[in-house]
């Protein structure tokens, strides 16, 4: 069965083209590296977090029992190795999403041709702007720009 969902998912790929295939590599190395990123880095403020949940848990009034529960279980190689994975799955999630966007197909595309009605005054705050050139004062004058 997974054997048949595996030639189904290559064939797919086959089909779509090398350039669909080189946007999966890229989407899927992205997931790679924001997951071990964020798991290296939540791995090492593990401790840090735990300290903060327990914190946290004392001044809303859970207990001090349960705050140093909380804290110790944090600090323990499983809790470590639960906030590690934890950030870990969101860094894939997000830095996956993100490339996905980026290298994922242009759905609109097009130029637009800004030379002949450009024209964007900077100044100073308090100081008049100045003037637009002539030629631009006559086409606002007739009402638009002349192509």
């Amino acid at each position: 069965e997974h054997e048949a969902l595996a030639d189904k998912a290559r064939a797919s790929v086959a089909a779509q083209g090398p350039s669909k295939l080189i946007t999966a590599l890229k989407v899927g190395g992205a997931a790679l590296g924001g997951a071990a990123l964020l798991a290296v880095t939540g791995g090492l403020a593990a401790p840090a977090i735990a300290a903060g949940l327990g914190a946290t848990i004392g001044v809303m009034g859970g207990g001090a029992g349960v705050a140093a529960a909380v804290t110790s279980f944090g600090a323990s190689t499983a809790g470590t190795a639960a906030i590690s994975g934890a950030l870990g799955a969101y860094g894939a999630s997000h830095a996956a999403s993100k490339v996905a966007k980026q290298v994922g197909e242009v759905e609109e595309f097009g130029f637009l041709d800004l030379s002949q009605t450009l024209y964007v005054p900077l100044s100073q705050s308090g100081t008049p702007a100045p003037a637009p050139p002539p030629q631009q004062q006559q086409q606002a004058a007739a009402g638009g720009t002349a192509s």
